[in-house]
């Protein structure tokens, strides 16, 4: 009970954190367009705080599992938090910028109130924790398994594009029933985006600790839980009624690449001691 304790206390102090980077983050690099009032379950201020829970939960159970020096493990942090909460929605937001008609400068903005939030996030969970295990895989075959993992994603993106998220006549009506869809290019993207998606498996595979299912099972939830939430906020560029859907999309396909991706990067690992002290960080 009192190891829980100790866990919801580090949990809701790096909530704290996140929601006031968040708001210093919005206040310096603010959106260029008015308050709009969207659809949805949650109000502004409910997604908000949601949202920044979630992302503190994530952090508080990837945290304690890593393994490095405290500096090495908030680098590592952040990478998980800004690529998957802002980077890789950005690029997406660019790419489809027709249908969601966003203002001039609002994804340069939102990307950097995106990369305050996660430094300072990243940065208290990697102080707040000390790193349980000591040894990290080795990893082998890469020349071959990273670009398996790539062809993973893209595979996986596509599918649930098609059996999720085109099921719905919301999302078809919203694309215009993907007329305007450049296919090669979209492919192009998802390659590229693949490779970022590889690279963030490979860092789970290497540096999380345990058995290679329970990383693989931690990196899926990381994966889907910290792409989708962003999807509850209401805003007026894009319906509920897609939004929602793209929720459910993003959240199986990318907790399903998690579960494929870290288990084939961990196959023929060999265990090695880490030599510096991980241990830099009061427990």
């Amino acid at each position: 009970m009192k190891l829980l304790l100790i866990w919801a206390a580090k949990a809701a102090a790096i909530w704290v954190v996140t929601i006031i980077a968040a708001i210093a983050g919005n206040a310096l690099f603010p959106l260029p367009m008015e308050a709009a009032a969207g659809d949805g379950p949650l109000t502004a201020g409910q997604a908000f705080l949601l949202v920044n829970g979630l992302t503190a939960l994530v952090l508080s159970a990837l945290a304690p599992r890593l393994n490095g020096a405290a500096w090495e493990r908030a680098a590592l942090l952040f990478l998980f938090v800004f690529l998957l909460e802002t980077l890789l929605s950005q690029i997406e937001s660019w790419f489809f910028g027709q249908w969601l008609a966003l203002p001039a400068g609002m994804l340069p903005a939102m990307t950097a109130a995106g990369a305050i939030k996660a430094m300072a996030a990243a940065g208290a969970a990697a102080l707040l924790w000390r790193p349980r295990a000591r040894t990290a895989p080795r990893l082998s075959g890469l020349a071959w398994k990273l670009p398996l993992v790539v062809a993973a994603y893209v595979l996986l993106y596509f599918a649930a594009g098609q059996f999720i998220a085109w099921q719905s006549e919301a999302v078809r009506a919203y694309y215009e029933e993907g007329l305007g869809i450049d296919t090669g290019r979209l492919v192009l993207l998802q390659v590229g985006r693949g490779a970022v998606w590889a690279l963030l498996a490979a860092v789970a595979a290497w540096r999380l600790g345990g058995p290679p299912l329970g990383r693989a099972l931690l990196a899926g939830t990381a994966f889907s839980v910290l792409m989708a939430a962003p999807l509850l906020f209401p805003n007026p560029f894009m319906p509920w009624s897609v939004r929602s859907v793209h929720l459910v999309e993003i959240g199986v396909s990318n907790f399903l690449f998690g579960l494929l991706a870290v288990p084939l990067l961990c196959m023929g690992s060999i265990d090695r001691k880490i030599r510096k002290d991980a241990a830099m960080a009061p427990a």
